[in-house]
C-alpha cells in the first residue's frame, strides 16, 4: 500500500525549437496557445516542457528543456520521462496535448495508481500520417509489423479511462479506450 500524500500533476510540451512535422512549419512559442489549458485544470500542479517559451500561461510552471535533435513526437516523450524520472514524488500524471485539450472535471479522486491508458485514434496505423511523419527507419519497422492495429495517441495518457474527461478544441470528439496497463 502507497501511504504517501496523493500528488497530482498534468503536464504538456510546446517544443517550437524545429519544424512541426505535421504543419510543416514551426510553431510559435506563444503561452497564449496552451492558455485554455493551463486555465482548465483543477486539482494538480500545471507544468509546460518547453525549448523555447520564455513564459507559461498563468496558473502552470514552465520548464526549460534543451532543444534535441530527433522527431518531435518522440522528443516530448524524452523530455516528458526526464521530467517524471526526476520528479518521482508524483502520484497520478496526465500527459496531455496542451495546444487543443481542456480538462472538463477532475478524476483524481477515482484513479487507481499503476494504472496507465493512452487514447487511440479511429484509424489503423496503416493509415499514411503515421508513415509520413515518422520516416526513421526503426518506426517504418514498427508501423508495417503492425499496420493493422489500431493507433494509439499518446498525445493523452493517463492512469485511468475518462470518456468525455477531455475534450479537442476543434470539437473532435476524444475517448480514452481502456485497455491493459502499458509496461
Amino acid at each position: 500500500m502507497d501511504y504517501r500524500t496523493r500528488k497530482h500533476l498534468v503536464l504538456t510540451t510546446l517544443m517550437t525549437s524545429r519544424s512541426d512535422p505535421q504543419c510543416g512549419a514551426r510553431i510559435k512559442a506563444d503561452a497564449n496557445l496552451l492558455s485554455a489549458w493551463a486555465a482548465s485544470i483543477r486539482g494538480a500542479e500545471v507544468v509546460v516542457l518547453a525549448d523555447e517559451l520564455k513564459a507559461a500561461p498563468a496558473g502552470a510552471t514552465r520548464v526549460h528543456v534543451p532543444d534535441v535533435e530527433m522527431n518531435v513526437y518522440f522528443r516530448r516523450w524524452l523530455h516528458i520521462y526526464h521530467y517524471l524520472r526526476d520528479h518521482p514524488d508524483y502520484t497520478h500524471i496526465w500527459c496531455t496535448d496542451g495546444t487543443d485539450v481542456e480538462m472538463l472535471r477532475e478524476p483524481w479522486a477515482s484513479m487507481e495508481a499503476g494504472k496507465v491508458y493512452v487514447g487511440s485514434e479511429p484509424t489503423l496505423y496503416a493509415d499514411n500520417w503515421a508513415a509520413r511523419n515518422h520516416p526513421e527507419k526503426v518506426y517504418q519497422d514498427f508501423i508495417s509489423a503492425h499496420r493493422n492495429d489500431v493507433m494509439l495517441n499518446a498525445g493523452l495518457s493517463v492512469e485511468r479511462p475518462w470518456n468525455n474527461a477531455l475534450r479537442r478544441e476543434r470539437r473532435v470528439a476524444w475517448r480514452l479506450h481502456p485497455g491493459a496497463p502499458v509496461k
